[in-house]
């Protein structure tokens, strides 16, 4: 397959219990450019595997994980499924992000205030902290693929489109995907998650056990994507260091590590795709 057909639903068909799982490869990256399939997947929290679909993961030859949950997230949760030689990059406690860590969604989802409306105002909130949360992992993983890593990479979080959303969005701006496709790639997992219906459920039921009929319309809200959650955070970088190549370069991200990410991520379409 090559990487201008592979799809994010083609993607996620790979493990039925990670609809979230899926290759960035196939996205625009410029005129007459395309971003490598292969080089990196992005994901929800790896957990309740089957055997068949411990050894699809395994098939994906992962050399390094970004693992954007927190610690008490990896503990509750921690990985039980990737193969030993796969390394794995855990973020350290640091910036508030209370509304995308499933540890405490419950509590305010039992909140009878805690309405549609109030939830996209935490998500809005909480993608506007990203940036400094979040900065050091987005730093990391550009110099990681500037190295080119030995494998794919994987970047996650516990539902794979908060803190994955904005990390590899950061991620495919920094190696010049157009912002309409970054977008649209974002918005994705909200539309993956949402066809799993059954799944969705059996899976809230274990997280949260049985919610009140109030909570209702804001958990639909916290576990979609919306345009608004992503532009808070890009928002936040202009107004505070005036342009996303600034806020690179306040990373600490060199120009040279940027092309070299770019290097490893993209390549010219062939007259073939």
């Amino acid at each position: 397959m090559n990487d201008s057909s592979h799809s994010a639903q083609q993607a996620s068909s790979l493990i039925a219990s990670l609809p979230n799982l899926r290759d960035i490869g196939g996205l625009p990256a410029g005129t007459g450019r395309v971003i490598r399939a292969g080089r990196v997947y992005r994901s929800q929290m790896l957990r309740a595997l089957s055997a068949d679909e411990s050894a699809r993961l395994a098939a994906l030859n992962l050399s390094q994980v970004y693992d954007l949950r927190g610690p008490d997230e990896r503990e509750a949760t921690p990985h039980e499924h990737l193969p030993g030689h796969v390394s794995v990059r855990a973020r350290d406690a640091g910036g508030d992000l209370s509304a995308v860590k499933i540890t405490q969604w419950r509590d305010r989802l039992n909140q009878p205030e805690f309405d549609a409306a109030a939830a996209h105002a935490a998500l809005v909130d909480n993608y506007q902290r990203m940036p400094v949360a979040l900065g050091g992992e987005l730093a990391a993983l550009i110099k990681g693929l500037a190295d080119r890593p030995a494998g794919p990479v994987l970047v996650h979080c516990s539902i794979g489109k908060d803190r994955t959303g904005f990390v590899v969005a950061a991620l495919l701006r920094s190696v010049g995907v157009p912002p309409q496709a970054i977008l649209q790639d974002y918005l994705c997992s909200g539309a993956l998650l949402a066809r799993q219906t059954v799944m969705l459920r059996q899976y809230r039921h274990q997280l949260f056990g049985d919610l009140p009929a109030h909570a209702e319309p804001a958990f639909g809200v916290m576990l979609d994507t919306h345009a608004d959650y992503l532009n808070a955070a890009f928002d936040a970088i202009d107004r505070t260091h005036g342009s996303f190549d600034d806020y690179l370069a306040a990373l600490d991200v060199s120009d040279a590590e940027r092309t070299g990410a770019r290097d490893h991520l993209v390549r010219t379409i062939r007259s073939d795709d």
